[in-house]
Parts: structure tokens; C-alpha cells; sequence
């Protein structure tokens, strides 16, 4: 039993609200296992029902149950742009996009409804498509086992590039530094590197 507006991680459609769950929803244990909604109600009580809702810092998910299902915490959004953004546009489909300059050009980059970025368009033209590895959140680690799948040796990626963690927490993308990195004045963002730290 949960709150409906719990969010549950929902692989291919982000964090969703336990109300909002579908029968065959593929959901994400603490081991990486698929486990499927087989069963799902909205039930209201005449009388109060204990619950236990909390927020968790820094990385907002943990896992919850007797199946260690990854759960968010309630009324908390990924990170996204605050500061220097030139334009700010909300798309019907409830995405976000923002554009920042950056080294003297434009920049845009759309956020998902459930506050990822899509850095697709500044993926490397070598190397356009995700690559899928047993992500430990741990940059020296996984930007080796993302070099290795495109036959790239070390953990340093291309000049340029950077590894970006894709927020299913088992997919890389290599994308352009200046656009991914927010120290570099790029777009801030929460990536799938905290889903695997959480663990």
C-alpha cells in the first residue's frame, strides 16, 4: 500500500505517481531486477490510514518494500537550469526547453516532464546511440565500461565528450562536455549516476 501521489520509477517513462501506474509497467529493484505492476487500485478509506512518507537527501530515491521497488521523494523534481538561462519554453507534452549561451552560441536543451535532459542532439557523431553497462555510479568505472563498448580503451573519453548517464541507470550516452558539464556553464541536471549510488 502507498500514497497515489508517491512517485515510482516506471523504465521508459521516468517517475510516475503510484495513481497514475498501469497494469504491466515495468518497475526497478535494488538488485536491477524488472518487476511488473500486476495488480493496481486506487482505493479511498473512510477512516485514516497510517503511512509513512519521508524525503530522502541529496539523491531523492531509495528503494522501498519487501521488493525494494526505487521509489522518489514526493514533491521533488530533478535538477534543471536556474541561472543564466536566455529562454525558458514549456512544450505540450509537458517538456521543458531552455536555452543557454554557451561559449557565444545559443544552446538548447529539452527537459522531459519528469525533469530529465535529452542531450541526444550533442552526442558525438562517432558514436550517436547509447550504450548499455552495469552502471556503478562510479565515474572511472562506468566511463571505462562506456569506452570499452565502443572500442576505446581507458577511462578518458574523446576531447570534448563526456560520458552521460542516462536516467534508466543502465545506459551512456557520450555528449559534448560544454553542453553537459554545469561547471563549464552547461545545463545542470540529475543524471542516472544517483539511481546507482543509492544503492
Amino acid at each position: 500500500m502507498t500514497t497515489d501521489n508517491r512517485p515510482f520509477y516506471v523504465q521508459g517513462r521516468g517517475f510516475i505517481n503510484a495513481g497514475n501506474l498501469l497494469v504491466g509497467d515495468k518497475l526497478i529493484s535494488v538488485n536491477g531486477e524488472d518487476l511488473f505492476v500486476e495488480k493496481h487500485r486506487v482505493e479511498e478509506f473512510d477512516e485514516p490510514a497510517t503511512v509513512y512518507n519521508f524525503q530522502v537527501e541529496d539523491y531523492h530515491t531509495y528503494f522501498v518494500g519487501d521488493c525494494a521497488v526505487w521509489v522518489h521523494n514526493k514533491n521533488c523534481k530533478p535538477r534543471s537550469p536556474k541561472s543564466d538561462v536566455v529562454e525558458k519554453g514549456e512544450n505540450l507534452d509537458g517538456s521543458i526547453t531552455y536555452t543557454k549561451n554557451i561559449n557565444g552560441k545559443n544552446v538548447q536543451v529539452t527537459y522531459s516532464k519528469e525533469g530529465y535532459p535529452d542531450f541526444s542532439p550533442f552526442s558525438h557523431p562517432d558514436y550517436p546511440d547509447p550504450v548499455e553497462i552495469n552502471m556503478t555510479g562510479n565515474n572511472y568505472k562506468d566511463f571505462k565500461a562506456a569506452n570499452e563498448k565502443i572500442g576505446l580503451s581507458g577511462a578518458n573519453p574523446p576531447d570534448g565528450y563526456t560520458w552521460h548517464h542516462l536516467e534508466d541507470g543502465k545506459h551512456m550516452l557520450l555528449v559534448d562536455s560544454s553542453v553537459h558539464d554545469a561547471t563549464l556553464g552547461g545545463f545542470p541536471h540529475t543524471g542516472g549516476a544517483s539511481i546507482v549510488k543509492n544503492n
